[in-house]
Parts: structure tokens; sequence; C-alpha cells
């Protein structure tokens, strides 16, 4: 593998370790929303056999990653 790919994963699993901290001290109750449970992540924690935590992770960074590109098109 690559030096890019091994950076690239690296990368990747501290970005997914940061969110799935903030979603166990979202679950813990160490942070809160400042929407109250109108966000997608106060949904997502409503069901957890729906949302399961890996689920989650995939999806919000997903959505991080989409936000990282969005500024070009603004």
């Amino acid at each position: 593998m690559g030096e890019f790919f091994v950076l690239m994963r690296e990368n990747t699993d501290i970005i997914r370790g940061k969110i799935n901290g903030y979603i166990q001290n979202r679950k813990a109750g160490k942070s809160k929303s400042n929407l109250g449970d109108l966000d997608l992540l106060s949904i997502f924690l409503t069901d957890p056999t729906t949302f399961p935590d890996e689920w989650i992770i995939d999806t919000l960074f997903g959505f991080v990653f989409a936000l990282t590109r969005m500024p070009q098109f603004i």
C-alpha cells in the first residue's frame, strides 16, 4: 500500500474516533445539542437498533466530508 493510502487511512481513523467520542459523550449526557432534540444525531440516538453507532459514524463522516467540498460550489 502506498504512503498516500496509509496516511488517508490514519486520518480516517482519527476522524472516525473523534466522531465516535462525540457520540459517546452525547449518549452519556456529557455533551448537549444546541438545538434540543431537533438535530439528526439526537434523532439517531433515540433508536440504537435502527441506528447503531457504526452507522451513525459512517453517516456523520459523510456529512463532514461533504461539507469540506461545499465551499467550492458557493
